[in-house]
């Protein structure tokens, strides 16, 4: 070996430790001082990235290679001129845009479909024109006969492949946008939690091609990309290999010497063990940005090297590594991050790199298991624990808890003895007091939502026993661990809804930290979701924006994620003072700074993006509100179905706002996994049930979802009590079932309102839904249930709900829908202009925020149709009536039954006064039947058509009731038009008439206009 061979191996791993910017200055400065240096030195770097085909032979071989035979020898540009000369040749359907890159067998081009039969990008990759031979052909068929096998989304997975003109084979592969994952994470300064996710991402891919079979042999940054949205593609399948156990054939396809097992160095052995070794060299890489061993470098490719004994992370970071390395993994210090490091993720990356690969993990799965066990803060494989160490990591697995389960476990077990059977007691009660704090995050949303999953719905007993306990020990030393307890208390009191309790342990906590300060925002977090639980909202916006001033210079993971919460929290606060659009903004950014986060904190963006669905949903943003539920049950599905199914409940809700009928089975579907994860008696499992009745009902089943809603209801009292809005929006939905004409149901609406604007303030947006709600049930009553005053109490309520929604900014369609009606149904003629105005602005709310289709938009139509007959317009709203009987005939929703019903009353009223009295008694006959069909004969629209049928019989149609979708005053003027068209002559139905409420009409029913006048 040459001076210079020595002096290039002796700077080379320090030159390559260097962040690659420090690198490329030191190397230039290099340059000017010492050329030849500089290029061997070159070399070697170049040949670490792998850029260069590192053969498995001595750094004195290889550096010998690359030492110039003259000053005259060039680059290898006629190899590189070859590949860009394929540019714009087609290969089958395939026509080459651009070189991707140039590998140690293949060049990778960028290429698109040009047959005109479809579009489609695909990476296509050759044989290097200069590296033609038998053993690397077949090289490159296994690589493609073993993508061939592979079909995940983690792989750039085959996609077509052929022969060219020159019988060198070539294929296709998915088309994958990404970036080494090394420099992605570099690039965004991911924080551990991140880079730990795309490990996990990594470890699936890799068991899929495992399970198929097939090594992949070369895992290092370069062969995993990861899209912009964090999606991870392993690629490059080029030294790939079925399981053999044997060595390599050709000493020309080996891995990536960094990045190789010792055995595959040493003994050129393939299996799953050197696949996961490179995973382990990887994830020290990406976590510490060290090797495992001191030394890891091309030493290691010198004969008679041994490699030494891989080291944990957080003792390979010293106080000489750059500070730039913990600021990009998102810690304040390389001490900080060391402590990040340390304990299990350190013991699950030093089990990958173990020198026997009997004691690797026996699979990628195993890893990837492991490593998301971290995630979840559980025991992992890679440190067994006993059982006093395993329940210590269960308390820690939401940090939110940790406090008061500690501590609950110190009182449990102090005493003057303990016994097997009071320790597990002991932990048991930790446990539960564990869950009450999991779900809170769940409920409120502003802790960790991980590791929620059949947490029991804790009792008020425990809690008081709980807080009893607490209070006999002396933290008053301990100010953080002091108001953490409180505050994991108050969120306990919240979920069994005792807000004002909760409220006040909040306030206890708060005060307990004294000038400590809360670094982690969960005191603070906790009596923001408090003051926002209890309608406080303006303190709940103080002090979320006060929180959110003290992290807004700090950039950590931590800090973002504290961000994220409190940003929900104040968008919660918003809502609740009324400036829904103010909070919706607030939601938007959340979700960008959710989003942002990358990998690893999907709870987290799926927890915004349920709030954000809510609120979209409430002000009838419907198609977003649908897009953002439906992302975050795909977000949470496969790591927190408790979290995913309140998405679903969500979204089950918002197509009921949406007057869409929901398929029972999709209700039935999230009832089952309540029951599953969290027990029988949970008050969300109550929730559920009354999702699944209240969907049965729509779909005809009327009976088994009055039991099903009761039951649900039932559930929700005995958790929470009659006074708490959950309660109170429960009772709600079950009031939609109630009989319509029933002057029982309005006292319970009456509660349901009263209980909002007790807990919520009137203003709040619940409040003014039960209102509506409210209006919408007195409105619905039958003229003989009607009082008074209702009309009145109906105008009042829905003016006020439209001036609060108006003054927020918020669509306000129902209320205007209805206060439209109330004009037309319980007015005068003068009030039809304004009832006209109203209805415009429901419509155009309707084209803006509803389906053409939906029951709101078929419902102002119908309506429009009805004031244009008010309106004298009586002809042309007749015909638009029949179309729309006809339109709806076939529909057995509610509301198409009501609006035939309307549309034939108005068409009878029509032909009564125009003197067509056999039409009148044919439309009132076909209204009678349909309402019978879907009323039952005590239905209110089926009793109206009776009467009028029967008083058109007895000669004279407006000597029953008043019509529920007539107005009096219409009624009265049809009167007076009749006996100017029709004279004072009356019509009797004759006996034999063919007009029989009880007999069928013909196929078709009988047409009206074909009857004539009885003069």
């Amino acid at each position: 070996m040459t001076s210079l061979s020595v002096r290039a191996l002796t700077l080379f791993d320090e030159y390559v430790a260097m962040p690659s910017a420090a690198r490329e200055r030191a190397l230039a400065a290099l340059a000017r001082s010492d050329a030849p240096l500089y290029a061997t030195l070159r070399a070697l770097l170049d040949a670490d990235a792998g850029d260069e085909v590192v053969l498995r032979r001595s750094a004195v071989d290889f550096l010998a290679d690359k030492q110039p035979a003259n000053s005259e020898d060039a680059p290898d540009d006629d190899a590189h001129c070859a590949d860009q000369s394929r540019i714009g040749t087609h290969l089958g359907p395939w026509r080459l845009q651009r070189l991707i890159a140039r590998g140690g067998m293949g060049a990778v081009y960028e290429a698109h479909r040009d047959d005109g039969h479809y579009q489609q990008r695909v990476a296509l990759k050759c044989i290097r024109n200069e590296l033609v031979s038998p053993d690397l052909v077949a090289a490159f068929l296994d690589e493609r006969h073993h993508l061939a096998r592979l079909d995940h989304a983690g792989i750039a997975s085959l996609v077509d492949g052929g022969i060219d003109g020159d019988g060198r084979p070539w294929f296709a592969m998915r088309y994958v946008d990404g970036t080494p994952i090394d420099e992605w994470c570099d690039a965004r300064n991911a924080d551990v939690r991140t880079r730990v996710g795309l490990l996990i991402q990594a470890c699936e891919a890799l068991a899929h091609a495992h399970a198929q079979g097939v090594l992949h042999g070369d895992i290092k940054p370069a062969n995993l990309l990861v899209t912009a949205d964090g999606h991870l593609h392993l690629v490059d399948f080029g030294i790939s290999s079925l399981f053999t156990g044997s060595a390599l054939a050709d000493p020309q396809l080996a891995a990536t010497p960094d990045y190789s097992a010792p055995e595959s160095l040493r003994d050129g052995i393939r299996g799953p063990a050197v696949d996961i070794y490179s995973l382990g060299v990887l994830a020290y890489r990406l976590l510490c940005a060290q090797w495992p061993a001191p030394k890891h470098s091309l030493h290691e490719l010198m004969p008679g090297w041994s490699s030494a004994a891989a080291e944990p992370m957080e003792r390979l970071l010293q106080a000489s590594t750059p500070a730039s390395v913990a600021r990009q993994r998102g810690a304040r210090s390389v001490a900080a991050l060391a402590d990040a490091l340390a304990g299990d993720l350190s013991a699950i990356a030093l089990k990958a790199v173990a020198k026997q690969p009997q004691d690797r993990y026996a699979s990628a799965s195993e890893l990837g298991a492991d490593l998301r066990r971290w995630q979840q803060g559980r025991p992992v494989l890679a440190r067994p624990l006993g059982r006093l160490a395993r329940l210590g990591k269960l308390m820690r697995r939401n940090g939110a808890a940790t406090a008061l389960a500690a501590s609950l476990l110190l009182v449990l077990i102090a005493g003057t003895g303990i016994t097997l059977w009071q320790g597990q007691r002991a932990a048991r009660e930790a446990r539960a007091t564990l869950a009450v704090g999991q779900l809170f995050a769940s409920t409120l949303g502003t802790a960790t939502l991980s590791g929620l999953g059949s947490a029991p719905f804790s009792s008020r007993a425990l809690l008081n026993k709980t807080e009893a306990q607490l209070r006999q020990m002396s933290l008053h030393d301990h100010p953080q661990l002091l108001a953490h307890s409180l505050a994991t208390l108050a969120r306990g009191n919240a979920v069994i809804g005792d807000y004002k309790r909760a409220e006040d342990l909040a306030a206890e906590a708060m005060r307990a930290l004294g000038e400590v300060g809360d670094d982690d925002g969960y005191v603070s977090a906790t009596q923001v979701s408090m003051l926002n639980a209890r309608a406080h909202f303006d303190d709940a916006a103080r002090l979320a924006t006060a929180r959110l001033t003290q992290l807004a210079d700090r950039n950590d993971a931590s800090a973002r994620r504290e961000k994220v919460n409190f940003s929900a929290e104040l968008a919660q606060a918003e809502w609740g003072q009324g400036h829904p659009p103010a909070a919706l903004r607030t939601l938007d950014e959340a979700v960008a700074q959710a989003r942002a986060l990358g990998p690893g904190n999907e709870e987290l963006q799926a927890q915004v993006l349920i709030r954000r669905g809510n609120y979209r949903s409430r002000v009838s943003y419907f198609r977003q509100a649908q897009a953002d539920l439906s992302s975050a049950i795909a977000l949470a599905d496969k790591t927190n179905t408790v979290l995913a199914d309140d998405g679903r409940d969500e979204l089950v809700m918002m197509l009921l706002r949406k007057s869409r009928r929901v398929d029972p089975a999709f209700s039935e579907r999230l009832l089952q996994s309540r029951r599953r994860t969290l027990g029988e008696h949970h008050p969300k499992t109550g929730r559920a049930w009354i999702l699944l009745g209240y969907t049965q009902y729509l779909a005809g089943s009327k009976v088994i979802a009055r039991q099903q809603l009761l039951a649900g209801l039932a559930m929700i009292e005995a958790a929470y009590g009659r006074n708490h809005p959950e309660y109170a929006m429960a009772s709600m939905i079950a009031s939609y079932t109630a009989p319509g004409d029933n002057r029982d149901s309005i006292a319970p609406l009456r509660e349901v309102a009263q209980i909002c604007e007790r807990t919520l303030g009137r203003n709040h947006e619940t409040t003014v839904r039960a209102n509506t709600v409210l209006a919408m049930r007195l409105l619905s009553l039958s003229p003989r249930n009607q009082r008074p005053d209702d009309p009145a109490e109906i105008e009042t309520l829905l003016s006020d709900n439209l001036r609060i929604k108006e003054k927020a900014g918020l669509p306000s369609s129902r209320e205007a829908q209805l206060l439209a009606r109330v004009l037309m149904l319980r007015g005068t003629p003068a009030d039809l202009p304004r009832a006209q105005a109203l209805l415009r602005h429901a419509q155009s709310d309707a084209a803006r925020y509803y389906e053409t289709d939906d029951a709101f938009t078929r419902l102002v139509s119908q309506m429009a149709i009805s004031l244009d007959y008010l309106q004298g317009q009586r002809a042309r709203a007749d015909t638009a009536f029949a179309r729309q009987v006809a339109a709806d005939v076939a529909d057995d929703s509610d509301v198409a039954s009501a609006g035939i019903h309307e549309s034939l009353m108005f068409r009878a009223l029509y032909a009564y006064e125009t003197c067509r009295d056999d039409d009148a008694a044919t439309l009132l006959t076909q209204s009678a039947e349909d309402d019978l069909r879907r009323q039952g004969p005590e239905g209110p629209a089926t009793r109206e058509s009776r009467a009028y049928l029967t008083a058109l019989r007895d000669g004279a149609m407006l000597t029953a009731p008043p019509a529920q979708g007539i107005p009096p005053y219409a009624l009265k003027a049809a009167v007076l038009r009749r006996a100017q068209n029709c004279g004072n002559e009356t019509y009797f139905v004759r006996k034999n008439s063919t007009t029989n409420l009880t007999a069928a009409l013909p196929k078709g029913g009988v047409q009206p206009g074909s009857g004539t006048a009885k003069r």
